[in-house]
């Protein structure tokens, strides 16, 4: 062990202070790293003022009210002179498109919403990778900040701008190791990194993204209108009732939507998650959840008690039964009807729910 170790302390001494960040990102999980400037996302400015201007956030204001913050690191961290962009794979297998049983109504669940949630798993690998750098400049007054998908920033722009992949037309970002079946996450340093390259690949003349879309949320490529988002609607609405336009087309997905993942050509050939926190929770059957435990949930703290430690908590108690609901509908699950007509009487003050019940009720 002592030799192994000695061997290993060799090798690093040879290195840059990058590429010890690097190799430690790696032990950490982060199996894809780069680093772009800081300097101000120019060329997307006028992109992004359009997007805003058209409404395509929905309920999502804080994307407006932040909308300037996003392009520029400096509102972050004024120091800042280099972007860290760290990727992290999550696909444990590709998602199937059968329920696991004849017999029993499922709704689908995101791939990304399998395992544990993925906020707290990176928080913590990060603050590890903070310490690790901090102790390369011990000298020196280091400031870093650290980003897991929750802070006013590009990071897809970071990502592709510090060469992790690119941004396909479905506005995910696609790496050429894992595809988009990724997550993201940020350091701001206020000391100067070797930049990375941006990689040759793009989306060529395939389409396919767009085509699949059942609601047609891809206006055209790169542009996304969240209003008709199924992972939109699923996910961040949780307090309005879903636009009849939208429930139809929901299918069978109970909890965002794989739709665009699952056409792209980059998504197919990949290379799985190693990260045993990703694989799918114990209640979930390869992607897939029962409608009927949803529907049965009785309050808050069973719901919560159930999804403890799982992304699925974020759309609350009643937009999952919401969601349920409409799945329920669609998939014309008569032996659900009892329970969907006792649920309605019980949620009659709760607009979003009874929306969603009465149209289950009525495909049924």
């Amino acid at each position: 062990m002592l030799i192994k170790k000695t061997l290993k302390n060799n090798a690093q001494m040879g290195k840059t202070i990058k590429e010890k960040i690097v190799d430690f990102a790696k032990e950490l999980g982060f199996p894809l790293l780069g680093v772009a400037h800081s300097s101000h996302l120019s060329e997307l400015s006028e992109r992004l003022h359009h997007w805003i201007e058209a409404g395509y956030f929905g309920d999502m204001h804080y994307l407006n009210r932040e909308a300037r913050l996003r392009l520029d690191p400096a509102y972050l961290l004024p120091t800042a002179k280099s972007v860290i962009s760290l990727a992290m794979p999550y696909l444990y297998t590709h998602p199937g498109s059968t329920p696991p049983s004849e017999n029993t109504l499922y709704g689908r669940v995101s791939v990304y919403a399998w395992g544990s949630d993925y906020h707290n798993v990176i928080r913590k690998k990060l603050n590890r990778l903070t310490q690790f750098i901090q102790e390369q400049y011990p000298k020196k007054h280091l400031q870093v900040r650290s980003f897991v998908d929750a802070t006013p920033l590009l990071e897809r722009a970071f990502a592709e701008r510090a060469g992790l992949g690119f941004i396909g037309k479905n506005t995910s970002l696609i790496t050429l190791e894992y595809g988009a079946w990724v997550f993201l996450a940020e350091l701001l340093v206020n000391i100067e990194l070797e930049p990375d390259l941006n990689i040759f690949a793009d989306c060529s003349d395939c389409n396919r993204c767009v085509k699949a879309c059942p609601t047609g949320a891809l206006l055209e490529p790169y542009v996304l209108d969240a209003r008709r988002c199924i992972s939109y609607h699923t996910i961040e609405n949780r307090n309005n009732p879903i636009p009849d336009t939208v429930k139809e087309k929901m299918g069978n997905w109970v909890f965002g939507c794989d739709v665009c993942h699952i056409a792209c050509p980059y998504n197919t050939y990949v290379v799985k998650t190693q990260e045993s926190a990703f694989l799918p929770k114990p209640f979930l059957k390869d992607g897939w959840l029962s409608l009927r435990t949803i529907l049965e949930f009785r309050s808050e703290k069973e719901f919560k008690s159930f999804f403890a430690g799982s992304p699925i908590r974020r759309v609350g108690w009643r937009g999952l039964q919401r969601n349920a609901a409409i799945v329920a509908g669609n998939l014309n699950a008569r032996s659900l009807r009892p329970l969907l007509l006792s649920l309605r009487r019980d949620t009659r003050d709760i607009p979003m729910l009874t929306d969603a019940i009465d149209y289950a009720l009525d495909k049924l």
